[in-house]
């Protein structure tokens, strides 16, 4: 991942990108580290219950990223620390395909000529 796609995942609040984007960072897949700041607000006990639930549980079960009060947020609730306890997971990595070792090339658009007034593909 590029330097400038870097820079604007790192500002998406999805948490799905965001896990997607830990994963990456974690395979040195990225450019550059990840800017983490925002994703890093929603590990906490009260993000456990909102829309961000996936990144705060997730990203703690995996180790990605700390919880923001320094105590396990994710351990400290009863709901949540039974899941983590018993090794349950939403986003799986070892379901993952495994990384391409060389770069991806860019689709090419196909080329147009114009002959005697017509166009062809």
């Amino acid at each position: 991942m590029h330097n400038d796609a870097v820079d604007k995942i790192s500002h998406c609040d999805d948490p799905v990108v965001a896990l997607l984007a830990l994963d990456c960072e974690q395979h040195r897949l990225v450019s550059k580290p990840l800017d983490k700041t925002m994703w890093l607000s929603h590990m906490t006990s009260d993000a456990l219950y909102d829309e961000h639930w996936l990144l705060a549980y997730e990203a703690n079960v995996k180790g990605w990223l700390p919880s923001s009060s320094g105590v396990d947020h994710v351990a400290n609730d009863p709901n949540f620390s039974f899941l983590k306890t018993n090794g349950v997971n939403f986003y799986n990595t070892a379901l993952a395909a495994p990384p391409a070792s060389a770069p991806v090339p860019l689709p090419t658009l196909p080329t147009v000529s114009v002959q005697k007034g017509s166009i062809s593909q």
